[in-house]
């Protein structure tokens, strides 16, 4: 074998030839990773140029998952025994508020978990859409109606049956801090509870982080199955009462100016004060029923959020 490669060596001809073989088995592991690296160092400017070119589209970010937050408290209220009655009385109701993502469970509009949450009512609740400048939901709640038990003036009238309410609802939010909002409620299991459609308008403060202060108006219409159930009087009740039979039909059912004040304690503690200001109007003014036809009432509560 060594002969043999000596007789190789030997050769004048063979001798280039051989050594550059030789050479290039010696070197080219160094330089075939020099040029792999080299490779890559081009890939990575290459993608780090485009992530920096002007217009490039990068990834989208995934939106956070939806966590579950709530809150419960108390709330005591003194207001009028029914809409219309020139009576008041106090009561207390607790509260409870859950939302998960764009769903979320009320028992009242002022047990929330943060400002942004301007129209949250009573019931299950889903957002439909959520941009900064508009909001529409579609809400789900039980109206217990009216007892005749609730009022001495309603003695021996017809009872208003509870039904399931639905309530389709919109705010448009052009401008910071100014809410228009429009609203459509109507009875769907067909126990003639009717429907209401309202229009409002609010302004809110904000003189601190944690204090929230809102300002708000709003007309509102019944039509007439709704109207007669809460203001018209049945000729069968009126033969048991000696009120004189009233059927009302649609129309305007009242104005309302309303007012709230909100502050946080801490992350966890929430106060705050709601009240209002009503006139009825139209056949809700002329009814029987209406023994006032301003009507006033406030609330205080309390919430502790987690």
């Amino acid at each position: 074998m060594r002969a043999a490669i000596g007789r190789i060596l030997a050769s004048p001809l063979r001798r280039p030839a051989v050594c550059a073989l030789l050479f290039a088995g010696v070197l080219s592991p160094g330089v075939q990773a020099q040029g792999v690296e080299a490779q890559d160092a081009q890939t990575q400017d290459a993608q780090t140029q485009d992530a920096q070119t002007p217009g490039a589209t990068p990834e989208p970010a995934r939106p956070p998952s939806p966590t579950l937050e709530g809150a419960v408290g108390l709330q005591l209220n003194y207001a009028p025994e029914y809409t219309g009655s020139d009576q008041r009385g106090f009561s207390v109701k607790p509260g409870l508020y859950l939302r998960w993502g764009r769903y979320y469970l009320a028992t009242g509009g002022n047990f929330v978990t943060r400002h942004d949450d301007d129209e949250v009512v009573r019931g299950f609740g889903a957002e439909l859409v959520r941009r900064d400048d508009l909001r529409v939901r579609l809400g789900l709640n039980i109206d217990r109606g009216r007892k005749t038990s609730e009022s001495g003036d309603l003695a021996q009238l017809d009872d208003v049956p509870a039904t399931l309410r639905t309530r389709l609802s919109a705010v448009w939010q052009p401008v910071r801090d100014w809410r228009f909002g429009a609203g459509w409620n109507t009875d769907i299991l067909g126990r003639q509870g009717g429907a209401v459609v309202d229009f409002g308008v609010a302004r809110d403060f904000r003189p601190n982080q944690r204090t929230f202060v809102s300002l708000g108006t709003s007309v509102s219409w019944g039509d007439a199955r709704y109207m007669q159930n809460y203001f018209g009087i049945s000729p069968q009740a009126a033969e048991r009462t000696g009120k004189p039979a009233y059927d009302p039909g649609g129309g305007w059912r009242d104005l309302a100016l309303t007012a709230q004040w909100r502050t946080d304690i801490d992350r966890r503690w929430t106060v705050w004060v709601s009240g209002g200001v009503s006139h009825l109007l139209g056949p809700a003014a002329d009814s029987p029923l209406t023994l006032q036809t301003t009507q006033s009432g406030i609330g205080v509560g309390f919430a502790w959020r987690f």
